[in-house]
């Protein structure tokens, strides 16, 4: 694992905020006498002494990562507004804050990871309904502006970023729809993307979703529900999933917990 956790974890984890946290050991030894255990309660930068990032590629598929000195950024593709063309530009803060998570240098949890930035969406910007949404069929006009924000835009962030050479993809994005709809979605080329990802051995790593207003209990969650991508939920505590951190089926954010239950009988 590039970022020295259990195989598996998400990159961007803060321990007792997101995933599962055992000791942190040397391959096929025990732990050193000097090094101290890594439990949820201790502070994640004990995880440097094993590995801090360097050399591995981040891709964020965001709303932009603004160039902070904290970060080492390196500008990809602006699917937002491409005649501007600026992946720098992030007007709505998330992408920048989930790049912090991921490698600032005095607080991030792999401070010396590359960030790629690729701008996807921004609540700044509108887009005609998207043609694969059942119901609201649309055919593409040259002079529309093309759709930011879409599966289908997702889909071309993925490919971008393995393009650049991303080494891991994180996506803290996500496009929620009810089970009746989204059976009918046209996903192929999503499903496609991903698919490239998974045989390149680069992990798409994709938050769970929000309950809320646009994300009811039961929605299908887009890119989570995916077999091939690992999902992040959010926790109450060091051990419960929280009430409003979106389960998915057949992921470990819809299993076990107490905190989970009736959104896991729900998404079923």
């Amino acid at each position: 694992d590039a970022f020295g956790g259990s195989p598996g974890s998400a990159p961007g984890q803060v321990p007792g905020r997101h995933g599962h946290h055992g000791h942190a050991e040397q391959p096929g030894s025990e732990t050193a006498p000097h090094q101290q255990p890594l439990t949820v309660g201790t502070d994640y930068r004990a995880a440097h002494q094993f590995a801090t990032g360097a050399g591995v590629r981040v891709a964020v598929i965001d709303t932009g990562v603004f160039d902070h000195e904290q970060l080492h950024v390196e500008p990809v593709a602006d699917l937002v507004s491409p005649a501007e063309n600026n992946p720098l530009l992030d007007c709505d803060g998330h992408g920048t804050i989930v790049a912090g998570i991921i490698g600032a240098d005095q607080s991030g949890v792999a401070p010396n990871s590359q960030i790629l930035s690729i701008r996807q969406s921004s609540a700044h910007y509108s887009s005609r309904q998207p043609n694969n949404t059942p119901g609201q069929q649309h055919a593409p006009d040259a002079e529309e502006a093309e759709l930011t924000g879409t599966l289908s835009s997702f889909a071309q962030a993925i490919h971008t970023a393995l393009d650049h050479d991303a080494q891991v993809i994180n996506a803290s994005v996500v496009s929620c729809m009810p089970p009746e709809h989204a059976e009918h979605l046209r996903t192929q080329a999503l499903d496609d993307a991903l698919a490239r990802a998974e045989h390149q051995q680069v992990p798409v790593v994709a938050a769970a979703g929000n309950a809320g207003q646009g994300c009811e209990r039961g929605s299908v969650v887009f890119p989570g529900n995916n077999e091939t991508v690992i999902t992040v939920g959010a926790l109450a505590t060091p051990h419960e999933h929280a009430e409003y951190s979106m389960p998915q089926p057949g992921h470990p954010t819809g299993a076990g917990s107490r905190g989970s239950e009736d959104a896991g009988d729900a998404a079923h």
